[in-house]
């Protein structure tokens, strides 16, 4: 995988307030995986800003994440959590294209926030997808958010600027975009300026970081999902459960291992 997410600390600074996809989660949860105490997969699970939730709400939840730092954040949230009925969550630091070291037995997987968009080969891409099927018992479900291409927005580099504050930290974050048809591999430049509060602002740290996600069109991504064994039972276009159609800008299509 090709991504970097060092900065535990400036991810949950950052997303800290987006919560638009979780009682989507919770519902796919609830719904396909057969009871409370069936056991789900969240893969790419960063900071543990879905699977703590699900934990917590009474679902045995393993989350997994290529960064330590993210996983190591994860933990430390959990410990500070309170569990309702025989909620659990198992943290592992794992690359989701190798072989499963986080087990089988779920009855439903998911990898969310585009977190499938970080595998920038289609055999990386299927050798995530057989991980997933490896993992799954008979007939479970899988769900990814995967986003679509814009070629609206052209393919022209451009800026985008936001702010974050907490407490006595301003963040400033510029990511800047450059976009390859020709891999349909969008590059995204991090780059972060943090500024202390206390007293006259005072930059105190500054650095970059680079992500690539590639992009896949609806054909593409139902040819790797049955390709990888997988019968498409429903396509979602948005977290408010409205069918996946032509204005749609996200694939959020619901799969059973066949």
């Amino acid at each position: 995988m090709d991504c970097s997410y060092s900065r535990s600390d400036i991810y949950d600074l950052e997303y800290k307030n987006y919560d638009r996809d979780l009682r989507f989660y919770q519902y796919m949860a609830a719904t396909f995986s057969g009871s409370e105490q069936a056991r789900i997969l969240e893969l790419s699970c960063g900071t543990g800003r879905i699977c703590i939730p699900l934990a917590t709400q009474g679902f045995r939840v393993t989350g997994v994440d290529i960064s330590y730092p993210m996983v190591l954040k994860a933990k430390e949230k959990w410990e500070r959590c309170k569990v309702n009925g025989n909620g659990s969550l198992r943290l592992v630091v794992g690359d989701m294209i190798k072989p499963p070291v986080w087990g089988s037995g779920y009855n439903f997987a998911f990898i969310p926030f585009n977190g499938f968009m970080h595998l920038l080969t289609r055999e990386d891409q299927h050798e995530c997808l057989e991980s997933v099927r490896r993992s799954l018992k008979d007939k479970g479900f899988f769900l990814a958010e995967i986003g679509i291409p814009d070629f609206t927005q052209g393919y022209k580099t451009h800026e985008i600027f936001k702010i974050f504050e907490r407490e006595n930290i301003l963040l400033c974050r510029k990511m800047v975009l450059d976009a390859d048809p020709c891999t349909q591999i969008v590059r995204r430049i991090f780059f972060y300026r943090i500024f202390e509060l206390t007293g006259e602002r005072k930059e105190i740290e500054s650095f970059w970081e680079p992500r690539d996600y590639s992009y896949l069109f609806p054909l593409q991504w139902e040819e790797l999902l049955v390709n990888s064994g997988f019968n498409i039972i429903k396509k979602y276009g948005d977290f408010d459960y409205n069918n996946f159609d032509s204005g749609s800008r996200i694939m959020l299509w619901l799969c059973q291992k066949a």
